[in-house]
């Protein structure tokens, strides 16, 4: 029985009879999982199930790096986002040829450099099928000695608060230091009560901060940030505070199996997603898709069609 039914995407809404919805994902073809659809059927080239096509093109090199010293021992780098055709995951930082972290913002902040000191950095881009970027480069010299050895008091009473799906609310009490705090770095894990793997994702000046960078519904998130002066003394860490998501809006709709329509090209993949059961009068759709060797999930922007 055919039923009204409003599909909200991103920029659009249409509201036409439907029993199945057709997707046309504008992406490179590679192994896609459909949210939300159990067993995923693998999309390939030739229009068959059971090979996979990885995605093999690399992001964009990140543009306009700049690293400016902070105080004799301390750096911080920015730099524009790579384009990728998927989606750029992080960001890659070494100096003077060494990894010495990564960042899903669009920045970074380096410490416990030698005062009076010349270091190379360089900047690339990664997406989820572990394609790398050629590196940005840029060099920046580290103040002489100021004699400011006291770093800042670690800042407290961090409290982490989810506002949506996606996005975590933050806010913190300020640090103290012996001449002045110039800013702070903030830090992310994922995961129920995770302590490592922290990873920087801003560094902000003022004492609040909204994350909304590559955030999944109902999935928890561990948060940290320090201070820094001027001198580029480093606070020790606050404590970590958790949030979790929240939950996708909308009831779930009975799905069918995931299925080609058509065989894909270099471009696009064409499937279908049989709605099945009791239609509800409206409901929300999302697309979510991955590569099968990722664990990351991408909204898709599809182009799609409803028919009957």
């Amino acid at each position: 029985m055919a039923m009204s039914l409003d599909i909200r995407f991103p920029d659009s809404l249409t509201k036409v009879p439907m029993s199945r919805l057709k997707l046309l994902l504008l992406v490179p073809v590679f192994a896609l999982t459909l949210a939300g659809c159990g067993a995923g059927i693998p999309a390939t080239t030739d229009g068959s199930a059971g090979s996979t096509t990885t995605d093999a093109t690399p992001p964009t090199t990140p543009a306009a790096l700049t690293a400016s010293a902070v105080g004799s021992n301390g750096a911080n780098l920015s730099w524009h986002p790579s384009m990728d055709n998927v989606a750029v995951t992080a960001y890659i930082i070494r100096r003077n040829g060494t990894q010495v972290g990564t960042s899903v913002a669009t920045n970074y902040g380096d410490s416990g450099l030698l005062a009076g000191t010349t270091y190379n950095y360089s900047v690339a881009a990664s997406d989820a099928a572990g394609n790398v970027s050629a590196p940005a480069s840029a060099s920046v010299t580290t103040a002489t000695a100021s004699g400011d050895t006291t770093p800042p008091s670690a800042p407290g009473n961090l409290v982490a608060t989810a506002v949506g799906e996606g996005q975590i609310d933050l806010t913190w009490s300020a640090s103290n230091d012996n001449v002045g705090v110039t800013g702070y770095r903030l830090e992310r894990c994922a995961g129920t009560a995770c302590t490592t793997n922290f990873a920087q994702i801003s560094t902000p000046s003022a004492l609040a901060y909204s994350d909304s960078s590559s955030l999944v519904a109902s999935t928890t998130y561990g948060y940290r940030v320090r201070a820094t002066d001027g001198a580029g003394n480093l606070s020790g860490f606050s404590s970590i505070a958790y949030a979790t998501t929240q939950a996708a809006t909308g009831a779930t709709l009975p799905l069918g199996a995931l299925a080609h329509d058509g065989p894909a090209t270099p471009e696009q993949i064409s499937l279908i997603l049989p709605v099945t059961g009791s239609l509800p009068q409206t409901a929300t759709a999302t697309v979510r898709y991955k590569p099968t060797s990722s664990s990351t999930w991408i909204t898709g922007h599809p182009l799609y069609r409803i028919r009957p």
